[in-house]
């Protein structure tokens, strides 16, 4: 296996995939983000998911832009006139963010397990 550059929030399985989980800072319970084809994509994943939980004081694991920030946190789901990468429906950092809505809307849920 090829050693890669290790990021907050992201794992690699023995089997090659790359998955990506959070740390709720309030319920002191991981919220998984999902698995990822690279760990780039997990990172970016992770950064989408700590922004949304921490806004500015977010640790991630690229720089973010003030510009980013904010629109985290106006609506992570539903950017009507952004054209980035993370408002296309299938994208990682979509994902994370639906993921990241429902882990906090609904807390009382089990954790699931991978």
């Amino acid at each position: 296996m090829v050693h890669s550059p290790k990021f907050r929030g992201v794992r690699q399985r023995h089997w090659g995939s790359w998955v990506s989980e959070v740390r709720h800072p309030l319920l002191k319970r991981r919220v998984w983000l999902g698995t990822f084809e690279s760990a780039e994509e997990a990172a970016r994943a992770y950064d989408e998911a700590a922004i949304l939980m921490s806004g500015r004081n977010a640790k991630t694991n690229f720089p973010v832009t003030t510009n980013e920030i904010a629109a985290a946190s106006k609506d992570p789901i539903n950017k009507s006139n952004s054209s980035s990468p993370s408002s296309l429906p299938g994208s990682p950092q979509r994902q994370a963010s639906q993921v990241l809505q429902v882990s906090l809307s609904f807390p009382h849920l089990p954790q699931a397990r991978h």
